[in-house]
């Protein structure tokens, strides 16, 4: 708490102006038989969460000096998430979540719709694309990029690509914590979209589904590590299906000729398509999974596109 206090005594002393620049409207920007390719990317651990933010840690993360803050919690959740880690299974978590997005996808728009394989990408690039150290550093680096930070996967220098539409999909496991310190296993997908020939980005939004349904701690996730993978294995697929309806949405998607009319739903209140409401996804999400949504702002960056290191 004293370091906090620091850091807010710090932060008075600045004063700092971000600018926000919003996407335009998506709307229109894939044409009704356009290819769509998908790239789900699970991070190499599981992020685990033991405390939600006081109030004054939230607010501090406002200020300018907010990003000291989120340091040092981030050091102490990879500390935590790394200990947790040698005690879980490798499940692939991206496999169930991309069928479940591919099969959505599919009635929705009638182009092709390809994974990164089919499309011809090769298997050493798409490791390279999702290369990284650790879990925090997969973090920064694709699922949460640091503003200024170049485009982490350079799609443009990919050709074959270059007709096509990415829809890049960056998957997060581990664990959130409420207020009241319920640990809840969760699934956490960073989504965006690019024009593949350019690498310019069109749309983004970050999804999460939790399990409020378990009652276990940290210390018997270590000894029954299977029931914690066990819930996120159940969350991967409804989490697949809303990010599919959910880009689907604000991109104005064409469905398949042969397809049925989709439901009318709820107009978005926002100026901007924004994902689907909590009636849509009340079939998606099975009893006890929460689903949280965030369309996220988008930042002021550098535009050049560039190859993650190696």
């Amino acid at each position: 708490m004293r370091r906090l206090t620091s850091l807010l005594c710090a932060a008075a002393a600045f004063c700092a102006c971000v600018s926000v620049v919003p996407l335009p409207d998506p709307r229109g920007a894939v044409g009704s038989k356009q290819r769509l390719v998908v790239l789900v990317a699970q991070s190499p651990g599981p992020w685990i969460i033991k405390e939600s933010d006081s109030k004054a840690e939230a607010a501090a993360k406002l200020l300018p000096v907010g990003f000291l803050v989120q340091t040092v919690q981030d050091d102490k959740t990879l500390d935590i998430s790394k200990e947790l880690q040698q005690y879980l299974p490798r499940p692939r978590y991206d496999r169930q979540l991309e069928a479940s997005m591919l099969k959505t996808l599919k009635t929705l728009h009638g182009g092709d719709i390809q994974t990164m394989s089919e499309a011809g990408v090769s298997a050493p690039q798409i490791r390279d694309w999702n290369q990284a150290k650790d879990q925090l550093d997969w973090r920064r680096r694709y699922f949460a990029p640091e503003m200024g930070q170049s485009v982490p996967r350079d799609y443009s220098q990919v050709p074959l690509l270059d007709d096509g539409v990415i829809v890049e999909v960056n998957l997060s496991f581990g664990t959130e914590t409420t207020d009241e310190g319920q640990i809840m296993p969760a699934l956490t997908a960073a989504t965006r979209v690019y024009r593949a020939d350019t690498a310019r980005l069109l749309w983004s939004r970050e999804e999460m589904l939790t399990d409020k349904t378990s009652s276990m701690t940290l210390a018997e996730f270590k000894l029954f590590p299977s029931e914690l993978t066990r819930r996120l294995e159940a969350l991967a697929p409804p989490l697949g299906e809303t990010v599919a309806r959910s880009a689907a949405k604000a991109l104005a998607l064409t469905p398949p000729e042969s397809a049925p009319p989709a439901p009318s739903v709820p107009a978005s209140t926002g100026t901007l398509p924004s994902g689907p409401t909590q009636t849509d996804l009340s079939t998606a999400a099975p009893a006890g999974v929460v689903l949280s949504t965030t369309t996220l702002p988008i930042i002021a960056v550098s535009t050049d596109a560039s190859s993650p290191p190696r």
